[in-house]
């Protein structure tokens, strides 16, 4: 089955780049509110989807994604040889799976914030990166706090002022060109380009350990080694 993109419209602003015969082909999985943020900053960058896979088949229509092939789990997808790079953008607890699955199958990550659910489990998804010698990125910036000056939250706006307000409270006006200009960076490393300062999975990991350091010596009261 292929789906239309209608609900997600690409502007062609600048920087917006077009596809092209060596464009990544990218699989998304999980067709949620970051699916669809995701799915706009790949084509932004250049990329092709060719592949989508949700929760249920009907998932990635009645979302918005396309146009592009729904595979009917994300196994199907990783397995399939469609595509080059998975984007990872499923519920927090299933990050792990869905990235190990996509490392072992041989294809580039770019997987949605948190990396792991624990600092163990994230120093293995870096570890198994580094084996592997594959790209493998995350955006670990981001908070659902709300705002302070000027409420601006889609759950308490009047309906007329809801299509002007697109993102989730605690997501600033400037959260979708974040994020197109990470997608954009891994798009080019994804073609062998260095691009210094794009967060991967080792940075990921050694954050998540000096997080759980933090919190031991503050049970502890004495210093932790991380």
């Amino acid at each position: 089955m292929t789906i239309d993109i209608s609900p997600l419209s690409i502007p062609h602003h600048e920087g917006y780049k077009p596809e092209t015969a060596d464009s990544p082909r990218a699989g998304i999985i999980g067709t949620g509110f970051m699916g669809r943020v995701q799915a706009r900053a790949v084509r932004l960058a250049g990329a092709a989807i060719t592949g989508v896979a949700g929760s249920r088949p009907e998932k990635p229509q009645q979302d918005g994604l396309g146009p592009a092939k729904v595979f009917a789990s994300a196994d199907q997808l990783t397995e399939s040889g469609e595509i080059d790079p998975a984007h990872i953008c499923t519920p927090h607890h299933l990050h792990a799976l869905s990235a190990l699955n996509a490392l072992s199958a041989g294809l580039a990550v770019i997987c949605e914030k948190p990396l792991a659910t624990d600092a163990e489990i994230a120093a293995l998804m870096a570890g198994r990166a580094a084996e592997a010698e594959l790209v493998a990125a995350v955006l670990p910036v981001g908070a659902r706090a709300g705002s302070r000056t000027l409420i601006r939250d889609p759950e308490t706006l009047s309906q007329a002022a809801l299509s002007s307000c697109p993102l989730p409270a605690g997501h600033p006006e400037g959260y979708h060109d974040c994020f197109d200009a990470f997608a954009a960076d891994t798009s080019t490393a994804l073609r062998g380009e260095h691009r210094d300062g794009l967060p991967v999975f080792a940075d990921v990991a050694r954050a998540a350990a000096i997080c759980e350091a933090v919190l031991a010596s503050a049970q502890t009261e004495r210093w932790t080694k991380c």
